[in-house]
Parts: C-alpha cells; sequence; structure tokens
C-alpha cells in the first residue's frame, strides 16, 4: 500500500511532561519540536588491503533528545501554585517541591534508571500525535520514559517575550517508543 501523503505540522501535536501523577503541557507560540533517533555506533570489518567487508551494528552509547526551539516563557518560575517551563529546567519551585522522578517499569516493559535523592529528576515526555483527516489517517504517541533538560538552556528576554531558543531534553533511550492509534 502507498504511503497517503498528508502534511505533519506542530498543531498536530500535543507533547506533555510527566512524573506518573502531574502532567504540564507546553504552551507552543511558533517554535519547532524535533527529536533525534540513535541507532547502533557501526562497526565495519576489513581486509588486509582496508576494503570493507561488511558493517554490524555495534554500540548502543547514542541517546534521544527531543529540541524545543523557541520555547516561549510565560512566567519566570518557582511559582507556588503553578509549575513552569523555568520550573523544568532550574528544577525548582512545585518541580522541586512536589513532582517526583519518574520511576518503575516504562513502555514496553522498559526498566526506567533509578535516581539518587542528590540527582536530578527525571520525567516522561509524550509527543501525541492527532488523527487526521477525520478519523482515517491514524495518528499516534510517542514515548521517551525518563528525560532531562540537557545542562546549558539559556533563556532570552526581548522585546516582545522571553524564550529559550532551544530547549534540549535527553533520555536514557536510544528512540522513543511508538505506539499507532487504533
Amino acid at each position: 500500500m502507498a504511503e497517503t501523503v498528508l502534511s505533519l505540522a506542530l498543531k498536530d501535536v500535543t507533547l506533555t511532561i510527566t512524573d506518573g501523577t502531574r502532567s504540564y503541557t507546553p504552551t507552543f507560540r511558533g517554535g519547532t519540536l524535533s527529536w533525534t533517533v540513535a541507532t547502533p555506533e557501526p562497526v565495519e570489518t576489513t581486509d588486509q588491503n582496508g576494503n570493507v567487508i561488511s558493517i554490524r551494528s555495534g554500540a548502543r552509547t547514542g541517546r534521544s533528545e527531543v529540541t524545543l526551539t523557541d520555547t516561549v516563557i510565560f512566567h519566570p518560575g518557582e511559582h507556588a501554585t503553578d509549575v513552569t517551563i523555568m520550573d523544568f529546567v532550574t528544577q525548582t519551585g512545585l518541580v522541586a517541591s512536589t513532582w517526583t522522578t519518574v520511576s518503575g517499569t516504562g513502555v514496553a516493559s522498559r526498566v526506567i534508571p533509578a535516581v539518587e535523592s542528590s540527582e536530578r529528576k527525571r520525567f516522561k515526555l509524550t509527543a501525541t500525535i492527532a488523527d487526521r483527516n477525520g478519523t482515517s489517517i491514524k495518528g499516534g504517541v510517542y514515548t521517551w520514559d525518563d528525560v532531562d533538560v540537557v545542562p546549558g538552556s539559556t533563556p532570552t528576554f526581548e522585546h516582545g517575550g522571553a524564550r529559550f531558543p532551544s530547549l534540549v531534553w535527553r533520555s536514557s533511550q536510544e528512540k522513543p517508543h511508538f505506539v499507532r492509534a487504533t
């Protein structure tokens, strides 16, 4: 069967960050959402002349990263009753006081790595792709069991608003787990 051509856009995706009990859905006002899918490192077998005989999968050192560009900052963080994107970056406010690290078993019976009490909290991130064209073209859910913001996020305050030009979340997974809607 041929692939159905129907463009996806950011408006077709809902991103959710959760600790299993609480959840936060960032609001997009422009910007982009992207993620990497890592593959095992290639290991080449060569003959005595340096000619490649075969390539096989090697170490699984790659990690999937979810990147948000131009993420709007609506509040500077450490709010007493509302979680903000800044709270996830700095792990302060409600994220520090009430959110917990995701633990246990994740999607596809994946064991979520434990963290020590002194380490940063890790969260579950899902990207839900909506059904399109009525219900004839099904969406699905991409899931990263445990993510945290990569150090070095830089907030930018300028005329017209505050934002993170690039906000990267790193998972311990090589790729997200995907389940198509039925």
